[in-house]
């Protein structure tokens, strides 16, 4: 009767155990995330993919919408690897340009439409391989705010 008693007790603690680790949030969801997306004029785009793509000494980080047609790019020229900081928007890549404290263009698709860049500030965080970015972007017709967290795939 005692072991039957403490096996019982054994397997309810163990499947206690494996509640609680099934309930952890992970940081990293995949390419998306758990909590990317951003908000544009009151609406809420949620981040379904992530792309890097490494092209002529330039990287575009290309965040895309559950629609294939709504998408956000960030561009950094002169770079191996995403500096991390607060970047600030700067819209000529050549004069006055700095590699590690800006970013150099912002492609927003929004159902077809472009949308053009006016300023802004991101800040970036990596830690193994996974990173956090705050998305803080003007445009002519509002703000984009928002969040991307995950690893994004990386092409060439």
């Amino acid at each position: 009767m005692k072991t039957l008693k403490l096996t019982s007790a054994l397997a309810i603690i163990v499947a206690l155990l494996f509640s609680f680790t099934a309930c952890k949030k992970d940081k990293n969801d995949g390419p998306g995330g758990g909590g990317s997306g951003y908000i544009y004029n009151g609406t809420t785009y949620k981040v379904a993919s992530a792309n890097e793509k490494h092209i002529g000494g330039d990287i575009f980080l290309e965040l895309t919408s559950t629609d294939p047609g709504d998408y956000l790019q960030i561009s950094f020229a002169n770079v191996t690897a995403i500096p991390e900081g607060t970047l600030t928007y700067h819209g000529d890549r050549f004069q006055g340009y700095n590699a590690q404290t800006n970013f150099w263009a912002t492609a927003i698709g929004l159902s077809g439409n472009s949308i053009n860049t006016t300023g802004g500030i991101i800040t970036v965080s990596k830690t193994d391989g996974a990173y956090k970015i705050d998305l803080n972007i003007q445009t002519a017709n509002g703000n984009i705010t928002g969040q991307y967290n995950g690893t994004p795939a990386v092409t060439n």
